[in-house]
């Protein structure tokens, strides 16, 4: 039956629970995240044959390996999620795409995710994670207007995804239309103020135009509204700097190191504050770090 087809499971409690992980999965905040695993794995007590929910933790791993833990110990949790889902329902749209995701952030082997892409395309051409998968490798590849017609795209579909609007926001930010990255990110703020990376991204637009009072104010909002996410407090230190504050561009830094001891983030974020400074050692030598932190 229809409905079967819809939900992937005749377990009730299983997808309800399913649905709050969704749900939480959504915000996209790191607390958020760490919520909808919980209702992912509650899913699979209920039902262990519950592709759906795997796809739940593949993409749960997939954004903690994006931006809050090492890569090399969550993107391959992501992959396996994935690939249980595959192996579970093998028509299921959205694990090829998380695959595609992992292949291409972590195996580095775009043909091999563009497969996936197509299959999950194929399978469902309305899976957003798919539009905004093929997105991000045709903006690696510099093709912007194409990467912009697939942000649009998952857009369409998922008109209110946090995730989504400031990534569409972001690729004007890579194509050089800054007036209008500012517009898009301002809005995407506006519709959902507590993801962080929106704020990280409309604060480098800012910094590009070189305004770099409104970069601040933006990264500290970010910091406030949001959550202290370390790409937010490097970036605030680089826009002290830049604006020729380097006292409180030194004491951000201290907070960054401080914040560092309780939790990780990539060695990135402070090479990002020391090119700001202008300290071209300690930058290559936390740009080789970064480097390391990536899978062979």
């Amino acid at each position: 039956g229809q409905r079967l087809t819809k939900r992937h499971t005749d377990n009730a409690e299983a997808y309800q629970l399913y649905l709050k992980g969704d749900y939480a999965w959504n915000k996209h905040t790191l607390e958020s995240i760490q919520t909808a695993i919980q209702f992912f794995n509650q899913a699979l007590e209920n039902d262990p044959n519950y592709a759906l929910a795997y796809c739940g933790l593949s993409k749960s791993y997939g954004v903690i390996a994006n931006n809050y833990m090492p890569p090399n110990e969550n993107m391959p949790k992501a992959m396996e999620y994935a690939s249980k889902a595959i192996a579970i329902d093998d028509s299921l749209a959205e694990a090829h795409a998380m695959l595609a995701g992992g292949i291409l952030y972590y195996d580095w082997n775009p043909a091999e995710a563009e497969k996936e892409l197509d299959r999950a395309l194929e399978l469902d051409p309305n899976n957003a994670v798919a539009h905004f998968f093929k997105s991000e490798r045709l903006e690696a590849m510099g093709r912007y207007d194409d990467a912009l017609t697939e942000r649009k795209r998952a857009l369409e579909i998922e008109p209110l995804s946090p995730l989504f609007n400031c990534y569409f926001g972001a690729t004007y930010y890579y194509k050089g239309d800054l007036v209008r990255s500012v517009e898009l990110l301002q809005q995407a703020v506006d519709l959902e103020p507590g993801y962080s990376i929106t704020y990280h991204f409309l604060g480098m637009a800012y910094e590009r135009r070189k305004m770099y009072a409104e970069a601040i104010s933006t990264y500290q909002r970010g910091i406030s509204r949001a959550e202290p996410n370390p790409k937010l407090i490097a970036s605030l230190a680089h826009a002290y700097a830049m604006s020729g504050d380097r006292d409180k561009a030194f004491r951000t830094l201290d907070e960054l190191r401080e914040l560092s001891k309780k939790r990780y983030f990539s060695p990135l974020a402070f090479a990002v504050v020391y090119a700001g400074l202008d300290e071209k050692d300690e930058m290559f030598a936390w740009l080789e770090k970064a480097y390391q932190a990536r899978p062979a």
